[in-house]
């Protein structure tokens, strides 16, 4: 363990003796309050249903660490708020750790614990609730370890279900560098099902030597030479911990500026990834799921500062995705029959020889003459997208066996034309229209021996997991409502193997949040609509080695047509 230096005080690594007494506990929790943050995280620690966020609903015990937790009065406060939820459904059981061996002992004091005991606080609201604080140098990774996993031991879990990291990064970085910070970030997120951070951004790191200039004492190196992720610090924490398979909960209702902490720092929380499969509820068929799913996404656009106003081909105007279906009918009592009738629009139009004949002219609205131009630009984005997926691109380089699944297939113009010649030996094609169906056996021709028909609409199609090596999802989605679209792609990221890709293009709405074609059933979303049902369903872009999204724009199509987006995504 490093040496402290009584001189140095906090200044050289955070360990502030007096850092309450400006910096006290309610100015987070306060954050956590407002910005829907400490509600998500209650519920979903502590609420058996799960239909909502909860993901530890068959734990009888849940456990939070706080690292560099100081003296302890922010550890034992979030304590306090978490536990007080339980109802008594759930032990609570807190450690809080920091390498200062004297705030750890006024720590003890405050919780009335001795460092390593198991002595209980009694029972909160009902919950069985005990805190311990212990000594321990976040750097040293044996160290670490050891003191959480004889903790998690001792309470019979593998893992913490929250842990909290509240203005520690820096010091870990500065004193550890590029690779001892992402080890730290990567060995928390092994540990864990939720992580709360509020990472010192950039500005911080010059500060720290302006006030060891003023105590005339040595200087750290903060060079960027050195800390090379320093100007860009709380992206790349960002990205470590979504490369870890967390993903970034954003539930605020209020503007990003509210909810920055005293300095100017922001909170944010991560999920595990895997955590999905408890959360999402898999066929959402009340009212209330719907809801609730739909304003999600409306919050998602608002702090991207995009609309999700929109208007529909009867010249009407919404003023939010919710009420463009409440208008069509969901939300209420006859959600059921507002869905028959959504999905029966769109079947019967493809259902109809005179809306679109069974030839490349009639399935793409008289643009035929753009289908080339379309499976080019198609081929182009996919061998870019091939550099990032090393086992999918053996497969097809050494001509292995490579599963594909056309979605929304039409007559197989995709399957014949892009997706077997560029390697796939079995494709399965789905198609709501037994008409199509029925005419894509005679447009693929000897091809079609390579070939399963799938007659079911998207929103019922759910395959086996791990079937597909490559999904291609085109110009079909509009059709969907958000829900099932949400599930759809859920579905298709549990059935896609391992180093496979799904790809989604499909047109975009630039001037409007959506448009709704009220004769046909489908809803042509803007981009960011788009990505924000995509980041519910659990499904990520894939990203290249500069961290910029796989996401290409078709150039080459007419003006009159809306805008063609192509992304890639993994589960």
């Amino acid at each position: 363990m490093m040496e402290l230096s009584n001189l140095d005080k906090g200044h050289r690594i955070g360990n502030f003796h007096n850092y309450y007494e400006f910096n006290p506990p309610n100015n987070r929790l306060d954050i956590l309050r407002r910005s829907g943050l400490l509600e998500y995280i209650q519920s979903a620690l502590f609420s058996m249903n799960t239909s909502s966020h909860s993901i530890v609903a068959t734990d009888n015990a849940v456990a939070f660490c706080d690292l560099g937790c100081n003296e302890g009065d922010l550890t034992l406060n979030i304590s306090q708020e978490l536990a007080s939820y339980s109802k008594g459904q759930k032990s609570f059981h807190s450690l809080g750790l920091d390498i200062d061996e004297e705030l750890i002992r006024r720590a003890e004091e405050k919780g009335k614990l001795s460092v390593g005991s198991k002595t209980e606080l009694g029972h909160s609201h009902g919950c069985k609730f005990d805190i311990n604080f212990q000594v321990c140098n976040l750097i040293d990774k044996s160290n670490h370890l050891s003191v959480s996993n004889n903790f998690l031991k001792r309470i019979g879990k593998e893992r913490f279900d929250l842990i909290s990291i509240f203005s520690t990064t820096m010091w870990i970085h500065i004193h550890a560098g590029d690779d001892g910070l992402g080890s730290f970030l990567r060995r928390v997120s092994s540990m864990t099902k939720f992580i709360l951070i509020e990472p010192q951004p950039s500005s911080c790191y010059g500060r720290v030597n302006v006030r060891l200039r003023k105590m005339n004492r040595p200087e750290e190196d903060i060079s960027m030479a050195r800390l090379k992720i320093r100007n860009n610090i709380e992206a790349e924490i960002d990205r470590i911990l979504c490369e870890c398979n967390f993903t970034r909960v954003e539930v605020q209702e209020v503007r990003s500026s509210e909810i920055l902490s005293k300095w100017k720092r922001n909170i944010q929380l991560y999920r595990l990834q895997d955590s999905l499969d408890m959360e999402l509820n898999a066929n959402p068929n009340t009212a209330e799921d719907k809801i609730c799913l739909v304003r999600r996404i409306q919050e998602l656009l608002t702090q991207k500062f995009q609309v999700y106003s929109g208007s529909d081909s009867n010249d009407s105007e919404y003023d939010s995705i919710e009420e463009m279906w409440r208008c069509e009918g969901f939300f209420q009592s006859g959600d059921k029959e507002a869905e028959s009738k959504w999905y029966k629009k769109s079947h019967n139009y493809w259902e109809d020889d005179d809306n679109a004949q069974a030839t490349i002219d009639g399935i793409l609205g008289g643009f035929a003459h753009l289908s080339e131009r379309d499976i080019i630009s198609s081929e182009e984005f996919f061998q870019d997208v091939l550099q990032y997926l090393p086992v999918l691109r053996e497969k097809i380089n050494s001509n292995g066996p490579t599963i594909g699944c056309e979605c929304g297939a039409g007559i197989g113009r995709l399957t014949k034309g892009l997706l077997i010649p560029m390697g796939v030996t079995k494709c399965d094609l789905v198609e709501t229209s037994p008409r199509l169906v029925k005419a894509a056996r005679t447009f693929l021709g000897s091809e079609s021996e390579k070939c399963e028909f799938i007659c079911a609409g998207l929103q019922d199609f759910n395959p086996s997991p791990e079937s597909y090596d490559i999904i291609w999802i085109q110009w079909v989605i509009a059709y969907l409502t958000d829900w099932d679209l949400v599930n759809f792609l859920y579905r298709m990221g549990n059935a896609l193997k391992q180093g496979g890709v799904i790809i989604i293009k499909d047109n975009t709405c630039n001037e409007f949040g959506f448009m709704c074609d009220k004769d046909d059933g489908d809803i042509t979303r803007s981009y960011q609509y788009i990505r924000a049902v995509v980041k519910e369903s659990g499904l990520n872009l894939i990203k290249t080695e500069s961290g910029s999204e796989l996401v290409r724009w078709q150039e080459d199509f007419p003006d009159d047509i809306r805008p063609v987006a192509m992304m890639a995504l993994q589960k």
